[in-house]
């Protein structure tokens, strides 16, 4: 009798992700998505912050073609802790205060875009793999509520 092994999630995902950013490669919309949200849903681990099972959102903004030069023409990194922070128009949308990111997503998101020039599919891959591997080191730099920011302050 063979001994089934468990399927590794995290290796699911990520073929999932591939999966998914092919399609919209095949039908030419990868180059016209501005903005990227990856969702990574930490372990859960009682009594640690993300008791409630929120995921980390790493929201990836890339300017409109010829908008800006130089530095500016890098994509915005956000890091958030509800997927309705990138949603106006959800009904539990309340303003937050971006944290900064560390330097390795950064590098990340530099390091793809410098290698892979203007296929932004392979760019968000390369930014998921490296996320995929220290989700847990962002649940540190996630938003926080702008009255929750304010009272901090």
């Amino acid at each position: 009798m063979s001994k089934m092994k468990a399927k590794d999630p995290a290796r699911i995902s990520m073929a999932r992700v591939e999966k998914w950013v092919a399609a919209l490669a095949d039908r030419g919309y990868v180059g016209t998505i501005r903005q990227w949200a990856l969702s990574w849903a930490p372990p859960f681990r009682p009594g640690f912050a993300n008791a409630g099972n929120r995921d980390v959102i790493v929201s990836i903004c890339y300017p409109n073609p010829g908008s800006t030069t130089g530095q500016d023409s890098q994509p915005t990194i956000e890091i958030h802790r509800q997927a309705f922070c990138l949603l106006r128009s959800h009904e539990l949308h309340r303003p937050c205060v971006c944290m900064c990111y560390p330097t390795w997503l950064n590098d990340a998101v530099a390091a793809a875009v410098l290698a892979e020039g203007e296929d932004r599919g392979k760019q968000i891959l390369m930014v998921a793999k490296v996320v995929e591997k220290r989700g847990v080191e962002l649940m540190e730099n996630w938003c926080k509520d702008e009255i929750e920011s304010e009272r901090s302050d």
